[in-house]
């Protein structure tokens, strides 16, 4: 679902691989990730402008029935096309 809502200038982010930077990355390295995962919130904040918001928190996944746990990290901008994501980072 995040796949609609990125930017075409994101950066995605995942531990192993280089950085996702343009559209059809975006697509690969998320398909490389497990088909459901949970996220926590943990916090987050606006800037003064209110024209850009971050999230973080805690993910968990399971794959290949091994259990797996990381962090997330979003950046969402307002754009002409609506809020977009920035930047989406997780790790292992």
């Amino acid at each position: 679902a995040l796949s609609a809502y990125l930017a075409d200038d994101a950066r995605v982010h995942s531990q192993g691989p280089s950085p996702a930077k343009s559209s059809a990355d975006h697509a690969a390295a998320l398909a490389a990730r497990p088909d459901r995962i949970e996220f926590s919130h943990l916090g987050g904040a606006a800037s003064q402008a209110g024209d850009l918001v971050w999230t973080y928190g805690d993910a968990r996944w399971t794959a290949d029935e091994v259990p797996g746990r990381g962090h997330y990290v979003r950046i969402w901008q307002t754009r002409p096309q609506g809020w977009r994501s920035d930047w989406a980072c997780s790790t292992s």
